[in-house]
């Protein structure tokens, strides 16, 4: 872009490691509206290093405001998007953003077309864009309804939208008609214009409301990076009889190879689970994709494994079960959640990971009556049963296990 001259470049090469806090109180070379870009793109770059290594690489990137960077997508989630779709002569992302999904996206169609609202963002999409060597790509500044109805004939191979999540008043949305644009109000125009849609959600949104406010959904994935949930991704297929039984699809991208666990929604109500009547010797705690779709009964038959309550989400089993994606544990012990029970089982114990689930007590107050800090090798689960007795569980990881 034009504003990145020789003399921004050149700071920016020389403080690209640089405190942003620092250098904007202290002396240097350049000021004013200058300054004020050469931060952003200096805040922006050290951003891209972990979230976008590729564009972080590249010289030619520019970075926009730190909210518009702050809410895109990740590297790791878009090149996981893009493996989903199939080749194509057309798409859209009507809120381009950042332009990370779009960028990876686009590369599976003959044309692309770049639809936002931001002048400024738009600039910065054409910038990048070019930067990577794209050519089947047009940029729009508008807004998704008006560029729709300029496009009144074309039917597009895949519309992907990324919908704001915070209302007015900037408080997170969980349903798809509090978000914007509200898709709800534009699911005719879809049917009309396009043949699969790609919806990117925060995590924050609630599924259930989703499937009753959308039509044609396909598939529902839940797209966690390292055992953080990260995205709610719909599709909605507008060419098939789609809704009937949902496709969920709960993914844990890792650096060698990812977790993936199918089901439906069809398959989760009818899976049928017995609840544990003890703590077996091994525990398990699903991934965070898996809690998110809400797949509680179906890996129970995927993976012969038992509920310990059905609200506690914690799970186990008398034999080792390696194919359970999430966290292992090898129980150790079991007690009531007091001083003399938890001193009497887990002797001269003064740290432990602790973590909580169904269960009324806070942490604060268990490590308080226990007088442990945080941290060493003892994990412990404080839960109800089935008979409703609350428990502290005591594991220690099952071997080098790495679940993040």
């Amino acid at each position: 872009m034009s504003f990145l001259t020789p003399s921004i470049v050149s700071f920016i090469k020389e403080h690209a490691t640089d405190d942003v806090r620092k250098l904007a109180l202290g002396k240097c070379d350049l000021s004013g509206n200058d300054l004020k870009t050469a931060l952003q793109q200096i805040e922006g770059l050290q951003k891209a290093k972990q979230k976008l290594p590729s564009w972080a690489a590249n010289e030619k990137v520019v970075y926009p405001v730190h909210l518009s960077l702050e809410q895109c997508s990740s590297e790791a989630t878009a090149r996981f998007k893009a493996q989903l779709v199939a080749e194509g002569d057309i798409m859209a992302d009507l809120t381009g953003g950042f332009g990370i999904d779009f960028t990876f996206i686009s590369k599976h169609f003959k044309q692309a077309d770049y639809v936002e609202t931001n002048e400024a963002l738009c600039k910065i999409a054409e910038n990048n864009l070019h930067a990577f060597g794209l050519t089947n790509w047009q940029v729009f500044n508008t807004d998704a309804e008006s560029y729709l109805k300029q496009h009144n004939g074309q039917r597009f191979d895949l519309l992907f939208v990324d919908p704001a999540r915070r209302d007015a008043n900037g408080r997170k949305t969980v349903a798809p008609s509090d978000c914007t644009p509200d898709l709800t109000l534009l699911q005719d125009v879809f049917r009309q214009k396009a043949r699969k849609v790609m919806v990117k959600y925060s995590p924050m949104l609630d599924i259930g409301t989703a499937i009753k406010e959308l039509r044609n959904i396909e598939s529902i994935y839940t797209i966690s990076v390292a055992n953080e949930c990260k995205e709610l991704l719909i599709i909605q297929n507008f060419e098939a009889n789609a809704g009937s039984d949902i496709r969920l699809f709960c993914v844990n991208i890792k650096p060698q190879k990812n977790d993936v666990f199918t089901t439906s929604l069809n398959k989760e109500k009818e899976a049928t689970v017995s609840i544990a009547t003890s703590v077996g010797k091994y525990l398990y705690e699903p991934n965070s994709s898996i809690m998110k779709a809400g797949a509680f009964k179906s890996i129970c038959e995927a993976w012969d494994i038992e509920p310990l309550q059905q609200n506690s989400h914690l799970y186990t089993s008398q034999t080792l079960k390696p194919e359970v994606q999430g966290r292992a544990f090898e129980v150790i012990g079991t007690c009531r959640i007091n001083a003399a029970d938890f001193n009497k089982t887990f002797p001269d114990t003064k740290k432990a990971n602790l973590t909580i689930r169904n269960c009324p007590l806070r942490q604060e107050d268990i490590r308080k009556k226990l007088k442990i800090k945080e941290g060493g090798d003892l994990y412990l689960f404080a839960t109800t049963l089935m008979n409703k007795e609350l428990v502290l569980i005591g594991c220690k990881k099952v071997g080098s296990r790495v679940d993040s």
